[in-house]
This record gives C-alpha cells, structure tokens and sequence, in this order.
C-alpha cells in the first residue's frame, strides 16, 4: 500500500504539483480554512453546532468518495476503445508532453478521490477526539481540508460533464462520416 502511495505522488501528482500549488481552489481553502479558525476563535462554533456539521461532513465525504470511484471506473472502462485511443492520444494544451486529456481525467478523479478519503479519516478521528480539546490550527486544518474537497469535487463535475460532452459529441461525429 505505500508503495503504491509512494508511485502516485512521484509519479502522477509530481507531474501537477505546479498546477495544485498554484490554483484558486488552493487560495480558496487557506482563506477558508482560515474563515473557520477565527470562527472557532470567536466562539461561532459551539460543540452541538460542530457535531452536527462533523456528521454531515462524513456523510458528504463517503458519498462523494463514492462518486469518485464510480467516475474512475467509468473513465477507465470506456466502452468506445476509439474514443480511449483518442484521448489518450490529445495532448494538453501549455501541459508538459507526457500529460494527455485521459492521464488529466484520470489524475482529477483520483486527487478528488484522495482528498475526499482524507476528509473521511479526518472527521472519524474528530469523533474520537472530542472539539472540545481542540486548538485553533485543528479549526484550520478541518477547515482547508473540507473546503478543498468541496472545490476539487466540484471540478471533478465539470469534467465528468465536459467528458460527457466530448464523448456525445465524437459519436455524433461517427455517425455522419
């Protein structure tokens, strides 16, 4: 299992760490999960409130965790081998020459995927360890974690629809040649 862990970031998330260090969703989650520190600093988040969210958190992270293996699988078993080949075959436009629009595909769901696994363990650890002894970089930490998630789930759905569309319309292409 490490070993495997090891091969992904050396090899998949090495060839995007410019493009996850340098993106908006990144931003985005910092200032977030800065937003729910200062909250929790003020006492915005009283413990009923933050176990109501924790239970919705998990409910959310295992159904999206879901939603991402699915994409995956239906990703990797694309019934059309002509469209696989096609994809496999684009290069990306300003992305390093051994990155193609099925490798980026692929890589999305996955990171989506890790993220959401993440949060998962995350909010089965704050169950066990009560907010109440929590500290302001826990805050933090949930805070980014949740919101990242949030940003790479729904990026996962616009290329799951922009997949879609791609694909209706390579077969509408096929059927007029």
């Amino acid at each position: 299992m490490l070993k495997s862990l090891w091969q992904y970031f050396k090899i998949d998330v090495w060839r995007h760490i410019r493009s996850i260090i340098f993106s908006v969703e990144i931003l985005v989650s910092i200032l977030g999960g800065i937003g729910v520190r200062c909250a929790s600093h003020l006492g915005l988040l009283d413990l009923a409130k933050l176990d109501a969210m924790i239970s919705a958190l998990l409910t959310y992270a295992t159904i999206s965790f879901g939603f991402c293996v699915a994409a995956i699988s239906i990703v990797i078993n694309i019934p059309n081998p002509r469209f696989a080949r096609k994809l496999a075959n684009s290069k990306l436009k300003a992305k390093k020459a051994d990155l193609n629009a099925y490798s980026d595909l692929l890589f999305i769901f996955s990171w989506t995927a890790m993220w959401h696994w993440l949060l998962i363990v995350l909010v089965l650890i704050v169950q066990l360890w009560k907010p109440a002894a929590w500290k302001g970089w826990h805050f933090l930490v949930l805070g980014f974690i949740t919101i990242y998630a949030l940003c790479l789930f729904l990026i996962m759905l616009l290329a799951i629809t922009q997949f879609g569309s791609a694909y209706i319309h390579d077969i509408r292409d096929n059927e007029t040649s």
